[in-house]
């Protein structure tokens, strides 16, 4: 085939922007590290050492190795002779030239003694150069000199070299610490560099094909690219290749019992106890979420259960990829598509998260409903049945994404049978519930009680620092090219866009789920799997089959690909995943489908789980239960009367309903006879004031009886009552004001309310995290977070514990001060109303 000269122009200037674009980006991935995030310190571990004064006629040079280029600080640790000493120490570093890249002095009066001190910079170092920091002591005065420490046995993890004093060589290092840009993987790096040559060669066949360029016509004519059974064997291999990866390791294994791993053995063990989800016990997981944690405890029956389920949920999903399979048989779905599809999970993946898991096969049925095969209503009927009895937030958020669905359908295609998406499960999931659980209270409060949980745990379990700035930049271009998909899928052919629309419910879900507590990393393992399953729906082909006859189907065609590629890559570069673990998540998976009868509880368990042997046999035969979320000794300790409080964890207690009924729990006849409680918070909230009506029900109803290794044992005290408060009067103030405590008033409750700007912070992004300080009579204070729904149901004014000998003081005397004053403050204030109504109580004396 010849070219005339201007074709062959357009075909070197396309492969000279391809190879300059792809060196460049080479260049920034590899030698610049470019793809960089936050930064990590290396605090060496120190055990033989001795001291340097740092003098007038001192030096100290320490020469390093820059593997990582990008140093973002260093960190020094000085030992004062005098807590105040006058001077200054100066710091400069030198490259392996001898040319000056850093100087700067920082007062020795901002330096503590025996602490790290950090000195923030940003220097742009060569991959594998030697380096040399030079350190002195400069003016100080009355012969008033700091101490380096120097390190003669540490651990060799750092790169630090040689170290010199005054030009002479010293054996050993001097203990400063470097703190580095976080680099991503490998793995990102290649992900990114190969979706970026995909881009260009979508781009350049783009503009060639709408251009009627000759060679793309030798391209389509090439038979390997025409093969059918190519392309067929091709989908068949992409589609192994993502189950494979795509499923869930099914079983957890425990090694230690915390907040996490307590209440996913409990959830193994609650129908064993004839505990009843919605009566019982109220949680965010159902009766079958067991198998999103499934622990093998001896073999039981409930566990082959799980494994039998499971085994079910694979074959749907293999359902379903022949299903897809047959689609493009039929060419209602393009090898574009399911290619795409593909990639962008490989290029975000992460170890499946099991509910998620079945979030993304209700999706996937969905779609394939929506690109022409009807039989797919069962399964989506049967994944919506199981998730409510399993994670009922992955219930609602797939509720919401067909019910979008539903009325796009109806609006766009007059399609009345999309009901039936949804319909029948509706109808068998309360019945079912019914059947296990013959209560309509109980039905009312299982499904109420889940969306109280959850809408609470949204508000109450923030991080101010979830998401760094530089996230916040890659989740709006996410926001935006996504919104760009959905205008392209409009302008193509509206009807073909409710997938896309509808979708919007669930990934809502999961950047609520990451801009909350949990960060983007969390978000993207999430969003990766349900927007692989997105793809399947944009309609390539339309866009590819009218790229010659309509000029701005190119733009469509090439926009579209290149937005996906754009998604993935963004995911890729804030998961932060990396080949090891990706290794090790398969390898893990291997064993575990290798040794389905090995035992959960691994060794290790034994060694980590410890409660003293007398508050063991002080217990007996009584009954027990922990505060605040130690729920798994049982696990080890078999011989425990082990009971469990309606929230399970004080960690769902961020409610009121929930605190109230965990309160009248413990005031109530079924209360244990003993606590075993520890000192421990989360997210720095105020100690037992999180849930401060189940605080009230344990300090009138229990005593400490032993304090010993961080635990305090309590007992209930019999024939006491709950105290009864009255009203001595209300008040507004100002949420910025010292509230003052009146002398006469025992309790408060603080009637908090989010304004209006706040509803709709809270509804889109998060409120952030209030603080309140409280001071004491005696002139002591603290600070922490709290939970600002549970404020209005009021706490007393007693002595708040601070650790866990105060229990004991609190709980058995009255030997203790009380709050003088209250203040707020913190990011999450300007959510609030201005001003609060504050009641103040006092106890009825009997």
């Amino acid at each position: 085939m010849k070219f005339n000269s201007k074709g062959k122009f357009f075909i070197i200037c396309c492969i000279s922007v391809i190879f300059i674009s792809i060196f460049t980006l080479c260049y920034y991935l590899f030698p610049y590290q470019g793809l960089r995030y936050d930064s990590e310190v290396f605090y060496p571990v120190v055990s033989e050492h001795s001291l340097i004064e740092l003098n007038d006629n001192t030096i100290v040079s320490q020469s390093f190795n820059s593997e990582n280029i990008h140093l973002k600080g260093l960190k020094y640790y000085l030992i004062k002779s005098e807590s105040e000493i006058t001077g200054s120490l100066h710091i400069s570093i030198m490259d392996d030239d001898n040319n000056l890249i850093l100087d700067r002095s920082i007062s020795l009066s901002d330096i503590g003694n025996a602490e790290w001190y950090s000195d923030y910079f940003s220097l742009t170092l060569k991959k594998n150069h030697i380096y040399q920091i030079n350190i002195s002591a400069k003016e100080c005065t009355n012969n008033n000199f700091p101490y380096l420490i120097l390190m003669t046995n540490y651990e060799q993890n750092s790169p630090n070299l040689e170290t010199y004093q005054n030009g002479e060589l010293l054996n050993g290092n001097v203990l400063i610490s470097y703190e580095f840009a976080k680099l991503n993987s490998t793995y990102i790096n290649v992900i990114v560099l190969f979706l970026f040559i995909l881009s260009l060669i979508t781009i350049l066949y783009t503009i060639s094909a709408a251009s009627n360029k000759k060679w793309i016509s030798m391209l389509n004519s090439l038979k390997f690219y025409k093969s059918i059974p190519i392309k067929k064997i091709a989908v068949i291999v992409l589609f192994v290749i993502q189950f494979l990866l795509i499923i869930p390791n099914i079983v957890y294994k425990v090694g230690g019992f915390n907040l996490d791993p307590s209440w996913r053995y409990f959830l193994n063990i609650a129908n064993s106890l004839n505990l009843k989800y919605g009566t019982d016990i109220y949680f965010t997981y159902g009766p079958l979420g067991y198998i999103c944690y499934l622990m093998n405890l001896d073999n039981s029956l409930t566990y082959w259960i799980g494994i039998g389920i499971w085994g079910i949920i694979f074959a749907i999903h293999i359902l379903l990829l022949y299903w897809i399979y047959r689609l493009y048989i039929e060419n209602k779905v393009s090898f574009t598509a399911i290619f795409l599809s593909v990639l962008v999970y490989i290029s975000a993946m992460f170890e499946s998260e099991r509910d998620n898991y079945q979030l993304y096969l209700l999706l996937l049925s969905v779609v394939i409903y929506f690109l022409g095969n009807s039989k797919s209503i069962i399964i989506t009927n049967l994944l919506l049945s199981l998730m409510f009895f399993c994670k009922f937030s992955t219930f609602t958020s797939g509720v919401a994404f067909i019910t979008i669905f539903i009325i796009l359908r109806f609006f766009f295609d007059k399609d009345k049978k999309s009901i039936l998406l949804m319909l029948p499960s509706l109808i068998i999931a309360p019945v079912s519930y019914l059947i296990y659980n013959p209560s309509l209270k109980g039905l009312y409060e299982y499904v109420t009680g889940i969306l109280r949980i959850s809408s609470g745990w949204m508000k109450t379990q923030q991080w101010d620092d979830a998401i760094t700035n530089q996230e916040y930049r890659y989740l709006l271009i996410i926001v935006l090219i996504y919104i760009m998909l959905i205008v392209i899928s409009l302008l193509v052919n509206y009807r073909k866009s409710a997938i896309l629309i509808s979708c919007c419910a669930s990934l809502f879900f999961a950047y609520k789920y990451s801009v909350t507590a949990h960060g983007i990393a969390m978000g993207i393992w999430l969003v990766s799997m349900l927007f692989s399953v997105v793809v399947l729906s944009i309609d390539f082909s339309t866009m590819h089959l009218q790229i010659r006859t309509k000029k701005k189907y190119a733009f469509y065609y090439a926009a579209s690909i290149v937005g996906c590629l754009l998604i993935a890559s963004l995911l890729s570069i804030n998961l932060h995943n990396n080949f090891g673990q990706i290794k090790e998540s398969l390898k893990n998976k291997f064993i575990t489908y290798a040794t389905l009868t090995d035992s959960s509880l691994l060794p290790e368990l034994y060694d980590n789980t410890y409660i003293p042997s007398n508050i063991l046999e002080t217990i007996g035969n009584d009954t027990v239960t922990t505060y605040p979320w130690e729920i798994g000794y049982k696990a080890v300790y078999t011989d425990l009367n082990m009971v469990y409080s309606p929230s399970i964890q004080n960690c769902n207690e961020f409610i009121p309903w929930l605190d109230q009924k965990v309160a009248d729990y413990f005031y109530s006849e079924q209360a244990p006879k003993y606590i075993i409680l520890e000192d421990e918070t989360i997210y720095f909230h105020i100690k037992y004031l999180d849930n401060p009506l189940t605080w009230e029900a344990i300090k009138d109803r229990y005593n400490a009886v032993i304090t010993q290794e961080g635990f305090c044992l309590l007992e209930r005290q019999d024939n006491i009552s709950k105290r009864e408060i009255e009203l001595i009067h209300s008040e507004l103030y100002s949420t910025k004001d010292i509230i003052y405590c009146p002398e006469n008033a025992d309790y408060v409750k603080i009637k908090l309310k989010y304004s209006f700007y706040g509803e709709i912070k809270d509804f889109f992004w998060r409120t952030g995290m209030t603080y309140m300080t409280i001071n004491y009579k005696d002139g002591s204070n603290c600070s922490g977070v709290i939970i600002v729904p549970n404020m209005p149901s009021g706490f007393s004014l007693d002595y708040v514990p601070q650790n866990i000998d105060d229990v004991s003081l609190v709980l058995n005397t009255e030997d203790f001060t009380k709050m003088s004053s209250i203040q707020f403050s913190g990011i999450g204030l300007d959510a609030l109303e201005d001003n609060v109504e504050i009641e103040w109580y006092q106890y009825i004396e009997k």
